[in-house]
Parts: C-alpha cells; structure tokens; sequence
C-alpha cells in the first residue's frame, strides 16, 4: 500500500470531549450581581440596567433581603456594593470557565504528547506498508495545519497528505498544497481535471469526507486537538488550547521507534515510556558528557565529577543547595543548566526563574504568594509561583526555581510549607477560595515532580545559618576556587554568553523528567557495599550524638543509582559514596572544638584510609578490612599521637596525610578545612565564609 488506510466511517466523532459551564441562579440574585455602583434607592435605574420588569417595592424586598444575607451593601456614597460574597458569586462562572480552559489545555498537551508517537507501520496494525515506511501520522496532519494557515481541507488530506508515506517527504507536500491554495480559491467550486493537476489523484473516490475524517478525529482527539467539524468551506482547524503544544511538538518531533513485537510497540506508545520525547532512555547516559561540553564552548569550566554529582543530587531529590565563596560560579552553574535543557524558543525563560531572596522574607507570601484582601478575584503572585504552576500545567518538562542568596532571611520561615511538600508531598494550601482565584487553584497535590529547585548560599556577616532540619533535606553542594582556576580564567578572562547554552540541551528533557520519576533500587552488590558504608558512619557518629535518620539512608542510596545512570562507564562506587559523606553527612555538623575535634578526627580516619573489598561466594561483598577502620577511627579519636592528625605537617610544612591521596578524597579533604577552623576559630561548620 503506498497510501494511509481508511479508517471506519463509524468512528468519525469518536472520541468527543465536552464540558458545559453555566452558573444556575435564580433571577432575582443573578440581577443583583450586575448592580455593583449603582445608586442604592434607584430602583428604576436598576430595573433598566438589568432589563427586570418588576416593581420598585419588589426591588427593594429583594435588596433588603440579600443585605440581611451579606449579599450587597451601602457605601459612603449612597451606592450599592457587592460584597466579597457578592463578587464571589459574580466571578462564578467566568472563573470556571478559565479553570475548564486550563484543563482543556492540559489535556491537550499529554494527548499530543502520546500521539505524536503513533506509527503507520507498527506490529500492532497491519495496514501492508513497505519497510520504508515511517509515518507519523498526526505529526503529519497537525504540522500541514500549522504551516498552512492552520487549517487543512479533506480534499487536501485526501489528495496529498495521505500520499506521504516518508516524513522526509512532508515538506514537499505541504509546499504542493500552498501552491494549489494560490491557483484556487473555493475547492467546491473547482473542477476534479484542475483538482488533479495541483494536487494529485484522491486516495478514496467515494465518501471521502467519511474515510478522511477518522484521521481527523484521530490526531484531533475527538475535538480537543481538532475542530470536530469542518467549516463551511470544509476546513478542520486545529483548536486554541492545543497550538503552543503543537508548535512545541513539530519542532521537536519522537524519533521513529523500531518495535519488535506488540508488547514493546504499546510500552513505546501508551506506556511509561510515553511520558518522554525520545524513548531511548539511555540518552540520560550522555547527558554530564552533553552538558559539559557546552560549557566548556561558552566559558564555563566545570568537572565532568562535579557535573555528575549536581545532575544526581537534582534526581535523587529535587531540592540541591550551593554554597561557598561569592563569586565561584554557584549561580552561573543552575542558570546554565535551566536555560541548556529547557526547550529553545522564544519564552525559554518560562521555564526557570532566578529569584532574589530578600532579607525581609518573613512568611511563605513571598515564595507562594496571597489572595488579595481588598479585591476578592485577585490573587497577588510571586515569580516562585508562576514557575510552580508553569510545571504544574506542563508535566513533560523540566522547570527550575532558582533560589539566589537563600540565607538572607530565615529559611524556616519563608520556605516551610515547600520544604514539607517536597519531603511528604502534602498539598500546598493557597487560598480557601472553593474555586480557582485569578487562575490560581486553591491547593496544589504536591509539588509536581518535574520541578527542580536550587538554592545558593553565601556566608557572611549578613547572613543566617541553615538548621539541621533544612540541610537534612537537600544535598549540599559545595563551590571552591583553587589556584589553577584562577590562572586559568586570567588566561581567557572574557564574558560568559550564559544565552548561548538556550536549548541546546533540550533532547535530554524529557530523559531528565522521567528519569526523576523512577522508584530506583540499585544492584544487590552496590546495595550490599552501601549498607556496609553507611553502618560504618552511623556507628561513630551515633558516639558523639550526631546520628543520621531513614531520609539520610534513602536518599543516600537513590544518589548511588542516579549517579550510576548518568555516569555509567566511568561509575566508581567509592566516588559516590564520597559524594554523599561530602553531601550529605558533614554539613549537619558543626560546634565547637571540644565536641567535635574527636569526631571529626575519628571521621578523618575512615575516610583517609583505603576501604578493601571482596567478594563471597555468594555474590555479596565483604569489606574485610571493616574492624580495622574502626580501631583507626576510635584511636584517631583520642588524639593520642599528633603524628596521626589530619593536620599534622611534616618539617617542610606539607600535611604528612595527602588529601590527594585519601580514599574519599573530597569529604577528607573538607574534614580537613573544618579542623583547620576549630584550631583557628573553636568552632566550624559546613559553610566557609
């Protein structure tokens, strides 16, 4: 067959989407909803303004009447006012109507998300296409619509579109129907010699409006993608709420898919690989390797490692803070990445926010926003907000809240209840309004699951201390500058053009979103080395009272996966595990010298010294050198030989213990800096001024 079939005239209005929105009140109360301003005692006027034909005594039982309900009420000006409820009831239907549009819009974009993947030539429908076939028919359909006026006639769709049978192929044939649309102006009108000479012989000679309009009822879902009729020149046109999605679809369309089988064709189509734009889930793979290249074009010099362990923490969970010196590249890094992976178009910014953290942040108005006391259809919203809802409404998408300066204020008071929806994924509650104020909804199911966000922190005299409770929540990534990058950067010293990276990672977002929707469990081996590491540090911490909790476990494990699958061929389980000692556990800790040298000595000791691993017979791993650490760490502890502290030098000033030469080499190095801290100071934490 070197055509599309036909489809079953019995399906032509099949599937078909409606909601009907109306506000059924009783004539005297939808009256009065429209007297807002009018003079209290002019009932005449009021009749005449609302077309009421009823007596003025009866106009004023009914204002009586709804006065006592708090309905309506007199003004200093002697006019009638409608109340909060007053304009509640006013703003009824109009506000229904906006959330059955955002609905509508909604739907839309996963429907065309999912038939976007549908296939002329698949295991399931056996229609006798060549091999070369490889038609994706509602791309088809819905890209001749956009670039044709959006509007496409079933003399065309029969003629030319159902001809195509290589997608390479469309162009020409959308470039055949312009041309045939300049040569005639009514096809009704038009002779079938003329019809054939610009546009071809018809697929189907009888009934073509039925045999055609399957494929509209198709790829248009029943009306919510399509018009469901033709107009009166027998035009289809795509429908208002689907065009953004479209334009966002034809411009980044799947990949052909080869299905062995059934089973695999459906999990393609309908299943959870449905939820991606690329079904190759291994391009998640490629992504540190992608990202850092582009970075690197631009300027920007990161480490593939460093790369690897910010993509991770975002996937094990979506809240990573960034601290460290000012200026060491903290914010330039989220800012990369949000714009390198959000779609590139020309409101890529909707995508991320960078929001400023004010000093004066004092309740979560400023993150989630307020229902405007004075104006009861307002709803005053943040730049926090919209992005929230922004990936709310677009479930396929990465979106990105950048924090800047997070500690500016107090955490705890202006970020509370995020903190709680990204750890329980309780609703967040907006405003008590029963329906949707000034488009916003009066509570959010969770945070949606493709939102990211990234916190910087600085540490200075200005700023505030995170707690434990918030540190326990995120991993904690940490910016240094050393002398190489310096040098490094006074050989090219040149302007970072952040803008050239819009986009170009675009092919990784929907890898990203699905990704982060996993229920990770990692291989028994690395889950048996975990589970011996972990033990290990929960022991000597629990000594000093600075124990870890199941979040702590869980997430530290998620890490392990994630890092796994974005790194694959260079994954080493010792760096992970470093990663998350760095990440996770040191940034709780912080006190004085005399409650946390020991520690910090004994933690020291763990993760200087090599950890030795074998394997049993049973496939699990042993680390047989496990008592032995422990004995190290109990003896560094004490402090017994100087010779054995981390900061102990040699007689040229060198530390006789190598950071470079540790085991865990990051999260020594760290224990490090904040012994170096109690000495000069008594005290240390995680953040280094």
């Amino acid at each position: 067959m070197e055509h599309w079939p036909s489809g079953a005239r019995d399906t032509t209005e099949f599937p078909t989407l409606e909601i009907q929105v109306t506000a059924d009140l009783r004539e005297h109360l939808q009256k009065f909803t429209q007297l807002d301003g009018h003079q209290w005692n002019d009932y005449r006027g009021q009749a005449e303004a609302t077309d009421w034909g009823v007596a003025d005594s009866r106009i004023r039982t009914y204002r009586k009447m709804y006065e006592k309900f708090g309905l309506v009420f007199k003004d200093n000006d002697n006019k009638l006012r409608l109340s909060r409820l007053g304009t509640g009831i006013l703003s009824m239907e109009s506000n229904l109507v906006e959330e059955r549009d955002r609905i509508f819009s909604q739907v839309a974009k996963t429907a065309i998300s999912i038939l976007s993947r549908y296939q002329l030539r698949n295991p399931s429908d056996n229609y006798g296409l060549p091999a070369s076939c490889d038609v994706l028919p509602c791309i088809c359909i819905w890209k001749a619509m956009f670039n044709l006026e959006n509007k496409l006639h079933f003399e065309e769709m029969n003629r030319v579109i159902l001809r195509v049978t290589r997608m390479e192929d469309l162009d020409e044939a959308i470039q055949k129907i312009k041309h045939a649309r300049d040569q005639i102006t009514s096809y009704s009108a038009t002779s079938e010699d003329i019809l054939q000479n610009l546009l071809g012989e018809p697929v189907h000679m009888e009934q073509q409006s039925a045999r055609i309009a399957p494929w509209y009822s198709f790829a248009g879902w029943g009306g919510l993608i399509i018009t469901r009729h033709a107009d009166s020149e027998g035009f289809r046109h795509l429908t208002p709420t689907s065009i953004s999605s479209i334009k966002e679809i034809i411009q980044n369309p799947p990949r052909y898919f080869e299905a062995q089988n059934e089973e695999d064709w459906f999990s393609y189509y309908i299943g959870d690989a449905a939820i991606t734009n690329d079904y190759d889930t291994d391009s998640i793979s490629e992504i540190v390797s992608a990202f850092h290249q582009d970075l690197a074009a631009v300027g920007l010099n990161y480490n593939v490692a460093f790369i690897s362990r910010f993509i991770a923490s975002c996937l094990a969970k979506p809240f990573v803070i960034f601290t460290g010196l000012s200026g060491s590249g903290k914010t330039k890094l989220s800012q990369a990445f949000a714009r390198w992976i959000s779609a590139n178009r020309a409101d890529t910014s909707s995508n991320f926010e960078l929001v400023s953290v004010g000093a004066d942040w004092t309740s979560r108005d400023s993150i989630l926003g307020y229902a405007d006391a004075l104006d009861g259809n307002k709803y005053v919203r943040t730049q926090a907000l919209n992005v929230i809802l922004n990936a709310t409404n677009d479930a396929m998408n990465p979106y990105f809240l950048l924090l800047d300066e997070m500690n500016l204020s107090h955490v705890e008071r202006y970020f509370a209840d995020i903190l709680s929806a990204i750890e329980s994924n309780e609703q967040v509650f907006l405003h008590s309004d029963l329906t949707a104020r000034d488009s916003v909804p009066p509570t959010l199911d969770g945070l949606p699951r493709n939102l990211f966000i990234i916190g910087t922190v600085n540490v200075d005299e200005t700023t505030y201390m995170f707690s434990p409770k918030v540190l326990d929540r995120a991993n904690t990534i940490e910016f240094r500058v050393n002398r190489e990058d310096i040098s490094s950067y006074m050989d090219k010293p040149s302007q970072i053009q952040i803008e050239a990276l819009n986009g170009k990672g675009k092919r990784f977002a929907a890898a990203l979103v699905a990704a982060s929707r996993l229920d990770p469990d990692s291989d028994a081996m690395a889950r048996s080395m975990l589970k011996k590491e972990v033990l290990m540090f929960f022991d000597i911490l629990n000594e000093y009272g600075a124990e870890f909790g199941f979040r702590t476990v869980k997430e530290m494990a998620r890490f392990l996966y994630y890092y796994g699958l974005i790194s694959p061929i260079v994954f080493s389980f010792e760096e992970a595990v470093d990663a998350q000692v760095l990440q996770k556990i040191l940034p709780k800790i912080h006190g004085s010298r005399k409650k946390l040298e020991p520690l910090l000595c004994a933690l020291a000791a763990i993760c200087y010294n090599e950890h030795l691993w074998q394997m049993g017979n049973d496939q699990e791993m042993f680390l047989i050198n496990e008592e032995s650490l422990k004995e190290l760490a109990t003896k560094a502890a004490y402090m017994d030989t100087f010779d054995d502290h981390p900061l102990a030098v040699d007689e040229h000033g060198k530390y006789i213990k190598n950071p470079e030469e540790a085991y865990l080499k990051l999260s020594y190095g760290k224990i490090v800096r904040m012994l170096k801290q109690l000495e000069q100071n008594g005290f240390t934490s995680f953040a280094e001024a």
